[in-house]
């Protein structure tokens, strides 16, 4: 649904992020008990950068694009 108008390839990856910033609220303090973090993230639209980084990256696949989500130092 989030990338029904936009065309494939960057304006779709574009149309997702947009998407996460304007409907979703980045709080690297909320903590919830969830057996299902990406989960809990979709449903209450509030977490850390992490999950919005899991979530993009997961749609994307969902959308047949390869991607990857790489963290660390």
């Amino acid at each position: 649904r989030w990338t029904s108008d936009a065309p494939r390839g960057w304006p779709a990856a574009q149309a997702i992020v947009q998407r996460l910033r304007e409907d979703f609220r980045f709080d690297r303090t909320a903590k919830r008990d969830a057996s299902d973090p990406l989960f809990d993230f979709l449903t209450h639209k509030v977490g850390g950068d992490h999950l919005f980084a899991t979530a993009a990256v997961v749609m994307l696949q969902s959308q047949g694009y390869e991607a990857r989500l790489v963290t660390g130092f």
